[in-house]
This record gives C-alpha cells, structure tokens and sequence, in this order.
C-alpha cells in the first residue's frame, strides 16, 4: 500500500507538472500569434502587453519598422533616407535596453506628408484605445492635428497636444508613449491607421516631426497583421 501511494504521488506530480508546461506553451502561442514570431513574444511586430491589462482587455504592440516603408523617404541633417534605411537601431538588447520597442524605430520623419501606414486586422468592430510611442533629437515637440495627423480608417482624430522631450541625438533616442485617444472604433476586418506629419517649422524653421518606435492599441477585440521584415534589410544600425 506504501508504494502504491508513493507511485500515485509521483504520478500526480507529473502529470501537474505537464499541465504547467501546456500552459506555458499556449501562452507563448497567444503572446507570439499575430506577430512575426521570432519568439520574443513581444516587439516581434505585435506584442502582448501582459498583465498590466483590466480584464477582457489587450493591449497590442505594433512596431513602426515593420510597416511598408517602401517609397518613403526623409531629409536628414546630413541627407535624405530612403525606404527600409529609415529603421534605426540594430534590434540589440542594448538597444531594447534603451527602451526601443523591438531594439529598432523609425526616423526621421522630417517632410511634409510623411506617412507610416498601420494596416490592422480586427475580429470584431469594438473600441479602443490609441497609443503613440514617439521620440525626437529636435527641440521638443508639441505635437498637434495641424501638425501630426492621426487618423483611423480616413478619420482624422482630433487630440490635445502632446508634448516630446528631445533627446541628445538618434543613438541616444528615448521614447514615451503618449495617448492619442481612449475611444477610437475599430473595424471587423481591416483597420488603417495613419501617422502623418504636416508642414511646421520643428526643424530650424523647416518641416520636422517625431521618431516613432511602435504603435499600440488596447482593446477586448483579437487583432492581427502582416509586418513586413524592414530590418533584415536596413543599412542604419
């Protein structure tokens, strides 16, 4: 009888133990899913945010160097950038340790009509909430619709102004995210979400705007998208 409830005990233990591990598996899958799964489970193109949501509610990551920047060009103090060379960073944990979503951001963004398109898919038409995660090495900004437009699904939102710290320069960037909105209405299927600078004098009198490390929408709805591998083909690092 000893040994009988010895076995049943060791038995009960693994079998718990296999339990632990498919929970852990399932919510690396959940975290990993939408994204591009280079198995980080967040700053992989679409993150998780975790715990730090109310219940029902996820907050998703999207990274700006994962949208079509192909065609996209800026002037830069020392030239203009062009296409996948508008990601910065080298995807390092030195670099996420600077608080770079992912290790990498986009910039600049110093032209009139500069536009990083998000296209977003949602499994049902719900609210949410909009996050910036922007930067500058210009002066700080105060960035407003008249000179950053946002919109969602052709549907300028109108936002009190946020301001940007400036940081010492490109590798030394910071970031902080800045709410754009907390009832923007998704779509069932696909969403555009846009980040559009319009002409100012952020840049010596010149047009000029943020550096953009990532997007983030929180919502109940299950969101999903296609990045587009910019870094693998990047020549800023």
């Amino acid at each position: 009888m000893k040994k009988q409830a010895t076995f049943g005990k060791k038995l009960f233990g693994i079998l718990a133990a296999a339990a632990g591990l498919l929970v852990c598996l399932f919510g690396f899958a959940a975290c990993i899913d939408s994204g591009i799964g280079d198995g980080t489970g967040n700053g992989d193109g679409t993150g998780n945010g975790g715990g730090g949501d109310t219940p029902g509610m996820t907050t998703y990551t999207f990274e700006a160097e994962y949208v079509d920047l192909d065609g996209l060009y800026s002037p830069s103090y020392s030239g203009s950038v062009y296409g996948a060379d508008l990601v910065y960073g080298g995807g390092t944990q030195a670099d996420k340790d600077k608080g770079w979503s992912n290790g990498y951001y986009v910039g600049p963004t110093y032209l009139d009509g500069f536009c990083l398109r998000f296209a977003v898919n949602s499994d049902a038409a719900k609210s949410a909430t909009l996050i910036i995660r922007v930067g500058s090495e210009l002066p700080d900004l105060a960035l407003a619709p008249s000179n950053f437009e946002i919109k969602v699904n052709a549907a300028a939102l109108s936002y009190s102004s946020l301001s940007v710290t400036t940081a010492v320069d490109m590798p030394g960037m910071t970031f902080a995210d800045k709410t754009v909105s907390t009832n923007v209405q998704l779509a069932q299927g696909e969403n555009e979400i846009t980040l559009t600078v319009k002409a100012n004098t952020f840049k010596g009198g010149d047009t000029g705007g943020p550096m953009v490390d990532c997007i983030k929408i929180k919502t109940e709805a299950s969101l999903t998208w296609t990045p587009i591998d910019n870094p693998a083909n990047a020549g800023m690092a």
